[in-house]
């Protein structure tokens, strides 16, 4: 799985009952990104964290996401090696 960048940060879309997600695929739902490590399938009704086909990559306090606070906090991680 390649890793993640700004842009797919600033394109995350919000998380859709019954979509199909590819491994990779980020998503934002409950004021936190998420990034799918495993497929999930057409009429999927499990958002995360209740399916173990995501993983979380940013959350924030206020319990919503600014995108380009969400793309810092990556870049944050990624400069820590998490």
């Amino acid at each position: 799985m390649r890793g993640i960048s700004k842009i797919d940060v600033i394109g995350a879309a919000a998380w859709q009952v019954g979509r199909a997600y590819a491994p990779g695929d980020l998503v934002l739902h409950s004021g936190r990104l998420w990034r799918a490590v495993a497929k999930t399938l057409p009429g999927d009704k499990s958002p995360p964290p209740a399916s173990l086909a995501w993983t979380l990559v940013v959350t924030t306090d206020a319990g919503g996401i600014d995108k380009a606070a969400a793309a810092q906090a990556l870049d944050a991680r990624i400069g820590r090696g998490v």
